[in-house]
């Protein structure tokens, strides 16, 4: 529940705009990858009103060839 609005806001808001705005427009959202985000609200602020920022993806794919062995 902590990182409902987060979740819910990248999914069905934000992620259509991410590979445009990198260039990749044409191109799939990568299979596997993570986000780090950084919280820009100040403390106190409720759940549902929090504002966060991707300080960084990393689409490399760590790891991925264990999964596929």
């Amino acid at each position: 529940v902590k990182f409902k609005n987060l979740t819910d806001n990248f999914l069905k808001r934000d992620l259509q705009h991410v590979m445009p705005s990198l260039g990749l427009a044409d191109e799939p959202v990568p299979l596997w990858w993570t986000s780090d985000f950084i919280l820009a609200s100040p403390v106190g602020t409720p759940s549902s009103e929090e504002k966060w920022i991707v300080g960084e993806f990393n689409c490399s794919c760590v790891g991925i060839s264990k999964c596929l062995a």
